[in-house]
C-alpha cells in the first residue's frame, strides 16, 4: 500500500485503466485506506 510515489490501490487503478483484464490483487496487513468493498469497486479482484 505505500510506494514512493502513490499508494497500492491508486496504482492498482491504474494498471486496471490500462489493461482492464489483468488480475490485481492487492496484499495487505491492515489498512484504514482501502477495505474489501471499496477495492472491489474500482475492479480489483482480491
Amino acid at each position: 500500500m505505500t510506494l514512493p510515489s502513490m499508494t497500492g490501490d491508486l496504482l492498482a487503478l491504474e494498471v486496471i485503466f490500462i489493461r482492464p483484464e489483468m488480475p490485481f490483487i492487492i496484499c495487505t496487513g491492515f489498512s484504514e485506506r482501502i477495505n474489501q468493498e471499496n477495492a472491489k469497486a474500482p475492479g480489483i479482484k482480491g
